[in-house]
């Protein structure tokens, strides 16, 4: 086992050591005493304090903590692995158990265990590419091959919590120097061996101590890259020890191993092997103790280590446990006078103040480092904001590029810096990401679209991006295109593309599919706008469209065509759902202005108006959706190729897909979303759904009177590969479809 220590630490040492021998020379005796308590308390018992790790089930360290502070029993010394160790760490830096348990109770933590922030929050750009492509996941390729991240969770935002939680003891890179001196320990992944670490920053020591490993991305310390301490020492009794402990209080939460009967596939088989290895070193570690210790094992039954929502039960549990230990405890307790004075000799960095004199980005990203600096608020000279600062380091991490984005304090000719460093992501810059989409009504009627999207980022200093989609199947498609910011806040942008696509025009009479045409575009257009934060864009751009029409299915007397489009185009989006798939809340919207000229090309004069609104409300489990959309032409009439389709899932369901085709199409509808389960953090919904619409070719048609009727009932879930739908629909005059959906059918 080896020990990081830093450099100051050592000089102390050796500068003591020397002075101790010259009193002794001088003939003043004087009794050293081990770092982990004051020289004032030395006729006591050295009391160390170690915690286990254990995912969730950690909880029961704070209730554990709790019963200490009422014994009134001094805490001279911490190590402590994984949540043991953030446990501890915090604990450490001066925080009260009844500070740790509102901590724990307020953190979502669901939010903490995942980079990416909420859908709210990300640019406006990555929605606009979420809705293209619906499998989540999105490796790199390089060389000709897939490069994947080096874990599920990079650990962005717990790094951020653990961080604004720690932030007044920024300063300290020696954790003797802390409230408490504490030790965190992980696993160097290269030697398999305990790292204790008992220096650096202390965020992300306790954040290297819980980088389960393919959990979590290993985090690189002076060199070495670790993992969770569990792997190695998930116990940590002689650590405490060297660090001059007499009596030992020690909390184990550690996972027991399953029952035979419950190991039923290789997922269990993996968790049993690693929960094996625990506990191996982990009863090596018990068997250490002595009499005098005092050895505590909270009953967590079947509390597992991923069941954050139980953290309240766990920590109830642990300080009902404490409480059987009363009698071996009170033996370590202080008086009320003499705890109070061992209470004062500790630091209290609890509300201490941060300031900065400059700020300074390190970053490995071709993006411009001003682009960086530009979205750090901290005001020279004044607190530092944790609140504020967080958001900052959250939307740097928003630009989706970096792997991590990390903030430290140094001191330059005497001032202090803020320090932001962004790294560039290991398995980028180029990514790949895949795309499904199926329909299918049971009647012989389908749709699919397989595709893939090549993506090369970090181009540039103003962050371009090189985006290409290649879909196959019933519409197929070849689309690129370069989205460049022009400015440092990445708000202006332009984007050229060129797409070639193929897709399906049917015409039915009372149902009957009468003929279908094959209509082929090839589009070149410029685009420029301006992003609204993360909520909006306002843009416009043009068009150039060639195309033909073939037929397919029906009259042979009908003839292909051929067509040309010259389009001028204005818009504005409106996005801040919180999930496209099954929203609970916020909102989406579009409205767009087409004009076709001839001066551009065009066949014709036209102009178009859409406008798409969608609104969520949640309401507990439950959410309700509002939709509507509305399309309408300037002229009585469109060409086939600018008709606006209607029918299919949520689209008058009832109907076939893209039964109907018009000039003319307004569509309203209500939707009501019930959560069922939680299936492997997927989620399960039954939904029922009201519509009213139909589309017209006359503009003197369009009444209310003429809407048609529909609705639909389906159960819903919200996978890796994107929103899967299994639903039956319905219309007025008995019209009824059955649906197997794959994809985004709300839009």
């Amino acid at each position: 086992m080896k020990t990081m220590t830093n450099q100051r630490g050592i000089f102390f040492r050796a500068r003591g050591t020397a002075l101790v021998v010259l009193l002794l020379i001088q003939g003043i005796w004087i009794f050293s005493v081990p770092p982990c308590v004051p020289a004032s308390e030395a006729s006591r018992p050295k009391v160390g304090l170690v915690l286990s790790g254990g995912g969730a089930r950690g909880a029961a360290h704070v209730g554990v903590l709790k019963v200490l502070e009422e014994l009134r029993i001094p805490i001279d010394c911490i190590a402590g692995t994984s949540m043991g160790a953030i446990t501890g760490g915090l604990y450490a830096t001066g925080l009260s158990a009844e500070a740790l348990e509102t901590i724990v109770e307020r953190i979502d933590w669901d939010d903490a265990l995942r980079d990416e922030s909420t859908r709210k929050k990300l640019p406006f750009r990555k929605k606009e590419v979420d809705r293209d492509f619906l499998v989540k996941a999105s490796p790199g390729f390089r060389d000709g091959g897939f490069v994947f991240p080096p874990g599920v969770i990079q650990g962005q935002r717990l790094n951020l919590i653990l961080k604004t939680l720690t932030l007044p003891t920024i300063d300290i890179q020696d954790f003797d120097e802390l409230s408490i001196p504490y030790r965190a320990v992980a696993t160097d992944i290269g030697t398999g061996k305990a790292v204790v670490l008992g220096s650096g920053d202390l965020a992300t020591a306790m954040r290297a101590s819980m980088s389960v490993p393919g959990v979590f991305a290993p985090v690189m310390i002076e060199g070495a890259l670790l993992v969770d301490g569990g792997v190695s020492n998930n116990l940590p009794v002689d650590v405490v020890r060297s660090m001059g402990a007499e009596v030992i209080i020690v909390v184990d939460i550690s996972t027991p191993l399953m029952a035979g009967s419950e190991i039923k596939s290789a997922i269990d088989i993996t968790e049993q092997i690693t929960t094996i290895l625990t506990r191996l070193n982990t009863e090596a570690q018990i068997a250490t103790l002595t009499e005098k210790d005092i050895f505590i094992q909270p009953p967590l039954d079947d509390i597992g280590s991923t069941d954050f929502d139980r953290t309240g039960e766990a920590m109830r549990i642990g300080e009902e446990t404490a409480r059987s230990f009363s009698l071996e405890l009170q033996k370590l307790s202080l008086s009320r006078e003499a705890y109070d004075a061992h209470l004062a000799t500790r630091t209290r960095f609890a509300g201490k103040p941060v300031t900065v004199d400059y700020v300074q980005v390190l970053s490995n990203a071709r993006l411009s480092d001003r682009i960086i600096e530009d979205r750090i608020r901290a005001r020279l000279g004044e607190d530092l904001d944790p609140v504020e600062l967080n958001e900052d380091i959250e939307s740097i991490y928003g630009i989706d590029i970096f792997e991590r984005v990390d903030y430290s304090i140094a001191t330059r000719d005497r001032k202090r810096g803020l320090i932001i460093e962004a790294d560039r992501r290991s398995w980028g810059p180029d990514y790949v990401r895949f795309g499904l989409r199926l329909e299918n009504n049971f009647q012989g009627e389908s749709a699919y679209d397989l595709g893939f999207s090549y993506t090369r980022t970090d181009m540039n200093d103003y962050g371009g991006e090189w985006r290409s989609i290649f879909q196959g199947g019933t519409n197929p498609r070849i689309f690129s295109e370069l989205y460049q910011p022009l400015d440092r806040g990445l708000r202006y942008f332009v984007r050229p593309s060129v797409e070639f696509r193929k897709r399906n025009v049917n015409e039915y009479i009372d149902g009957d599919w009468i003929s279908q045409y094959r209509l082929t575009t090839f589009t070149i257009g410029l685009e420029g706008g301006r992003e609204l934060g993360t909520w909006g864009r306002l843009g416009g751009g043009i068009d150039h469209i060639t195309g033909n029409a073939e037929l397919r299915i029906g009259d042979p007397s009908l003839d292909d065509y051929s067509f040309t489009s010259g389009e001028i185009y204005l818009f504005f989006a409106y996005d801040t759902l919180d999930n496209i798939f099954f929203p609970h809340h916020g909102a989406d919207s579009e409205i767009r202005l087409s004009l076709l000229r001839e001066e551009l090309g065009s066949d014709d004069n036209l102009e178009t108006l859409a406008l798409k609104w969608l609104a969520a409300r949640d309401l507990d489990r439950n959410s309700l959706v509002l939709s509507l959309n509305m399309a309408t032409s300037f002229a009585n009439e469109l060409p086939p190729e600018n008709l606006f389709p209607l029918g299919g899932f949520l689209n008058l369901s009832g109907y076939n897909m893209n039964e109907l085709y018009g000039s003319y199409l307004g569509l309203a509808k209500v939707m009501y979303l019930r959560e069922l389960a939680d299936f492997a953090k997927q989620t399960a919904y039954l939904g029922v759904s009201l519509e009213a619409g139909n589309v017209w070719n006359e503009s003197g048609d369009v009444t209310i009177s003429s809407l048609k009727k529909g609705g639909s009932i389906f159960l819903g879930f919200d996978s890796y590969v994107g929103p899967i739908y299994l639903a039956t629909g319905f219309a007025e005059g008995g019209r009824t479809a059955a649906y197997l959906f794959v994809g985004a059918p709300f839009y």
